[in-house]
């Protein structure tokens, strides 16, 4: 007798969804993968400013852990992976702006005493810092501790406002007093009770990080396509920030499009423009309601209009044995909320942790600045939150920090074209009015690049909003998310970066151990 096929229902099209479906067909089974807007891939997406071909959403991927890398060469993508042209980065405040210290994780220092962190903090900055390993490995720590109290009791309050502040503000949107620090690094007590100090852990840390990338650059020998890492390719200096993370060409879209691409070749279905609107036990197995998503109740069209899948035109209920939830934590509670059934028992949807949305708001500018052209802040720059005379939180000089940007931008014809992207949305504060665009942006630029006066003619300019997928992780977070998947039945799984851990190389690292 041959043995049925699991049927195994994704909702949600984004890089956890699409992931989770790909391995659901890798390992045989009969994948649907739903996705309420007309195209996959979430928050990573492109769109074309001048004429070139951008990120409007992540620009590149953590290459420490390499669970991404790995996932990139699976997709036949190794070629076309690239790592930033630079290393600089600054930290900017009202009155000055400073390189970022390389040799830091989150911002905590590694070398507290070194001349990049004695510029970052000052002498007393850098010697309360260091005295950190003098601090007995207990010292600190409460179950729950945010990133930024743990910093203040352990490193001081300059480490805090110049370091960590402006990297968790412009990198995960929070406040870093309210930020759990497990979620942003998980196993960093562990590690700080076995090295003796954070210091020595986060050292720890860097020097995995040196020798997994030394390791797979001897692996994968020279490449044409990317710049070499810096652990190999410069007689054994040590890997700056920079070579932190990569990138793949043109944009970072090409990771899902490959993705959906691969879950069709396997025999798995994507229906776009179809929202899951409520789900039910049946038996064994789970009910599910999809719903057509346009404005008038009409399908949309599928992004790719060769793909074999369809959009249904009126609601259907289709049957799944598995499920994986991967949308955001109100769309899941919503939809957990179909199977409280039994008063007696506790709610699903209750035990999804309570975390606020962050929106943030990216300006991309296309420009035409000759005084750009010497990259006054490296690869670009993070807003420390006490600077009152700038709106942005953070600054890509993306032409800067990417080869292939600054080959598309700067051509004969254009010799000192740049793009620049700001990023806007610290938590708390609501957005900057859409109407205030582009010139708050090239006020900013100007501002943080240094070059105020220097006339940054605009070309064209977009704006894009991200407004679920970041989300601000209260106290008690990660004891939460352990409590709801106790709690699952063993038939669905959740996934998504508000229970998998921001950023791409999370969302891999607990797919991986799943599958």
């Amino acid at each position: 007798m041959t043995a049925t096929a699991t049927r195994t229902l994704v909702i949600g099209g984004g890089f956890a969804g699409l992931l989770a479906a790909l391995r659901a067909a890798q390992a045989g089974e009969q994948v649907t993968l739903v996705e309420a807007d007309s195209v996959t891939g979430g928050v990573i997406r492109s769109a074309v400013v001048d004429g070139l071909d951008l990120n409007a959403g992540p620009e590149a991927y953590a290459s420490r852990g390499g669970r991404v890398q790995a996932l990139v060469e699976e997709l036949g993508l190794a070629d076309r992976v690239v790592e930033p042209a630079g290393s600089s980065s600054f930290i900017v405040l009202d009155d000055h702006a400073f390189a970022s210290p390389s040799r830091a994780v989150m911002g905590l220092p590694a070398q507290p005493l070194s001349a990049e962190s004695r510029r970052a903090l000052g002498l007393v900055g850098s010697l309360r810092a260091a005295a950190e390993r003098l601090l007995p490995a207990s010292y600190g720590w409460r179950d729950g501790i945010s990133i930024g109290e743990l910093t203040r009791r352990r490193f001081g309050r300059r480490v805090l406002d110049r370091l960590v502040a402006p990297l968790i503000t412009g990198v995960h949107s929070a406040d870093p007093m309210a930020l759990e620090l497990e979620t942003v690094l998980p196993g960093l007590r562990r590690r700080a009770d076995q090295a003796g100090s954070v210091q020595q852990a986060v050292a720890g840390m860097l020097a995995e990080r040196d020798a997994a990338q030394r390791g797979r650059a001897a692996s994968a020998g020279p490449r044409a396509s990317a710049r070499p890492t810096g652990a190999a390719g410069r007689s054994g200096e040590p890997v700056r920030a920079g070579a932190a993370v990569r990138a793949v060409t043109p944009t970072m879209a090409a990771i899902p499009e490959a993705m959906a691409e691969r879950i069709r070749e396997l025999g798995g279905t994507i229906r776009t423009s179809t929202r899951a609107v409520s789900l039910a036990a049946d038996g064994d197995a789970w009910s599910v309601v999809l719903d057509p998503v346009g404005a008038d109740g009409a399908p949309e069209q599928s992004a790719d209009s060769t793909a074999p899948e369809h959009t249904a035109s009126a609601p259907e209920r289709i049957t799944a044995d598995r499920l994986v939830i991967a949308t955001d934590p109100d769309t899941t509670r919503d939809l957990l909320r179909g199977l409280d059934t039994d008063p007696a028992q506790a709610s699903l949807a209750d035990l999804v942790p309570a975390s606020r949305p962050v929106p943030v708001r990216l300006c991309t500018l296309v420009l035409q600045a000759p005084a750009l052209s010497r990259h006054p802040r490296g690869n670009g720059a993070l807003v420390a939150p006490s600077a009152t005379t700038i709106t942005a939180k953070a600054m890509t000089h993306a032409s800067a920090k990417w080869d292939h940007v600054r080959t598309a931008a700067r051509t004969d014809e254009h010799p000192h074209r740049h793009v620049i992207r700001l990023s806007y949305g610290r938590g708390d504060e609501p957005l900057p009015d859409r109407d205030r665009f582009p010139d708050l942006a090239l006020r900013d630029a100007a501002r943080i690049l240094g070059v105020e006066g220097a006339g940054l003619s605009l070309v064209d300019w977009a704006l894009t909003d991200i407004t679920r997928t970041q989300r601000r992780a209260a106290a008690g977070h990660s004891d939460a998310v352990a409590a709801l998947r106790s709690a699952l039945p063993a038939t669905i799984e959740l996934s998504g970066a508000w229970i998998d851990g921001t950023g791409l190389e999370a969302i891999t690292r607990e797919r991986d151990t799943r599958s």
